[in-house]
């Protein structure tokens, strides 16, 4: 085991270790479940991470753990929107119950185009593991551009959020 893998291993263990503590202090809250979920899905990612950057895996291995960590990978970013909406209680957005299915179905579309091999051209095996050789077809770039409007779409929600918020306690947690 080289460094990578031993502190993707740590990580993955400390984010699964949070998302379970997280749910069990109050399981019905919906922040709470949203960032579990977050948890869940960066756990998912550390955990394909630590077969992925082993130069002992073999190249079979490999295919699968990137294929199954791109669930916690392209997932992250529709969670962390939903934790933004839900954080600066924006019911408005979610007010229709398909609201979150709309929110993760692009994400599903890009793991589906993953998981038929058109958006990776190779994997190469170097001094610190594999690493994959992107090919940069139009749904790789789509992912980009979701990853940041998502991204972006959050941070201006809570950075919104914390300039108009009047209660000192929620203002520094958007803070």
């Amino acid at each position: 085991m080289n460094t990578f893998t031993i502190l993707h291993l740590i990580a993955a263990v400390s984010y699964l270790y949070l998302a379970g503590f997280i749910t069990l202090k109050n399981p019905k809250s919906p922040l709470n479940r949203i960032t579990a979920l977050i948890f869940i899905c960066m756990g998912i990612w550390s955990l394909s991470c630590v077969i992925i950057h082993s130069p002992l895996s073999t190249r079979e291995s490999v295919e699968f753990f990137d294929r199954a960590g791109s669930v916690g990978s392209f997932m992250i970013s529709s969670a962390f929107l939903a934790f933004a909406i839900i954080f600066t209680e924006q019911k408005k957005l979610m007010k229709h119950p398909y609201a979150y299915g709309l929110l993760f179905l692009l994400p599903v579309v890009f793991l589906i185009k993953k998981f038929e091999g058109t958006m990776v051209r190779d994997y190469v095996l170097g001094p610190y593991g594999w690493s994959r050789i992107v090919n940069f077809t139009p749904e790789v770039y789509g992912l980009f551009v979701y990853y940041i409007v998502t991204c972006c779409a959050a941070l201006f929600l809570i950075i919104r959020y914390a300039q108009q918020e009047q209660d000192v306690f929620k203002k520094s947690q958007a803070t």
